[in-house]
């Protein structure tokens, strides 16, 4: 009867790969390997824009006396500052391209842009000439 049931199967090994298995695990190494390069990216992207971005966003520090007419003829009863809106009563300044503004609000417009609300001169250009 022993002889009848011969264990040298179950000392052998059975290896069997599917092409399909083989094929599903290239696709997602495949995958994995452009999470990392997108990722990669997403990082030098990031540190690149953080870096240049604060180039482009600096004001540069300028001394707009130049260009800007301190203490003029009073503007005319209806002319408003066209940055915020209201009436003149004291503190106004006028531009060399001729527009009233207030003072305040000129400067805090100065820090975000520098060019005339008005008619878009650029004071950098002004002050250079």
């Amino acid at each position: 009867m022993d002889n009848y049931l011969d264990d040298s199967y179950l000392n052998k090994s059975v290896t069997y790969t599917s092409k399909k298995s083989n094929h599903s695990n290239s696709i997602l190494l495949f995958f994995i390997f452009i999470m990392i390069l997108n990722f990669i990216s997403y990082v030098i992207i990031t540190i690149l824009l953080a870096k240049y971005s604060s180039y482009k966003n600096r004001v540069k520090v300028t001394n707009y006396d130049n260009f800007l007419i301190r203490n003029p003829v009073p503007p005319e009863n209806n002319v408003i500052c066209s940055i915020c809106l209201d009436g003149f009563d004291d503190k106004y300044i006028l531009t060399k391209c001729q527009h009233y503004y207030h003072e305040e609000c000129l400067y805090e417009w100065l820090s975000k842009k520098i060019i005339c609300p008005n008619c878009k001169t650029d004071f950098n250009r002004l002050e250079s000439v």
